[in-house]
């Protein structure tokens, strides 16, 4: 798009807008609604685990209702760069969802299921039977001696 910055590494020619590469991918049917939770649209997307943000294409995320907040940069799987809108919508897995920030992707791109909506649906990829299973959270209790920042202890 032209809106987007695109720096392509010294001698690399690729056409590959990717940001996961292809080890451990499977598809899977996801919903990805607007924070009203009014409008949804199905997907399949790819689940990898190299993407750590959910990419869909921006004219879904835009039919949907979903806004953006930032641009960010991202290193695709070509080791180029380029910068993407990311806005926040709800994702629905498998009977579960989340909160979890979007990637105003490409149109020729393919939906991606990132790391960081899987953590927050407490879900993780089976790599070897290609499905999501349950993972317990895990919360690390920390010292309740500690001072809160700026008490000037």
């Amino acid at each position: 798009m032209a809106s987007q910055r695109r720096r392509q590494n010294i001698g690399e020619r690729s056409n590959n807008r990717c940001y996961t590469d292809s080890v451990g991918i499977f598809k899977i049917r996801i919903e990805v609604g607007d924070l009203n939770a009014i409008f949804f649209e199905e997907f399949e997307a790819l689940v990898g685990t190299q993407s750590f943000l959910t990419a869909i294409p921006a004219s879904a995320l835009r039919r949907i209702g979903i806004e953006s907040h930032r641009r960010e940069l991202f290193i695709l799987s070509d080791k180029s760069e380029a910068e993407y809108d990311v806005g926040r919508a709800i994702v629905k897995v498998e009977g579960r969802e989340a909160f979890t920030q979007v990637v105003f992707a490409e149109e020729d791109f393919g939906p991606r299921l990132g790391r960081l909506a899987l953590s927050e649906l407490l879900l993780k990829p089976d790599l070897e039977n290609e499905r999501l299973v349950r993972m317990r959270g895990r919360l690390v209790s920390h010292p309740t001696h500690l001072e809160p920042i700026g008490s000037g202890a």
